[in-house]
């Protein structure tokens, strides 16, 4: 299963549909699985969605913002010490 984008076009105008979809054996066809609605509206709100759904998952699934480095060494000025 995985998120697609399908492009609509009504009356000279296109308008971006995301949906959830998935493949089955069958002359490669894809079964919508559901509509989430035009891109433009919901856009604002996928971060929402993706972090309730997240909590059925059997993966830890991780944002950026929650990844925070404890300690770190820097390599930086030992390599350019080294070619120097």
């Amino acid at each position: 299963m995985f998120a697609g984008i399908v492009t609509i076009k009504y009356k000279g105008k296109k308008f971006y549909y995301l949906r959830f979809v998935e493949n089955y054996r069958v002359r490669g066809k894809q079964k919508v699985i559901a509509n989430l609605g035009r891109l433009d509206l919901i856009r604002n709100k996928l971060g929402n969605l993706i972090k309730s759904i997240r909590e059925f998952s059997d993966e830890i699934l991780v944002t950026p913002e929650e990844i925070e480095t404890k300690s770190a060494l820097e390599y930086g000025q030992l390599l350019v010490g080294k070619k120097l």
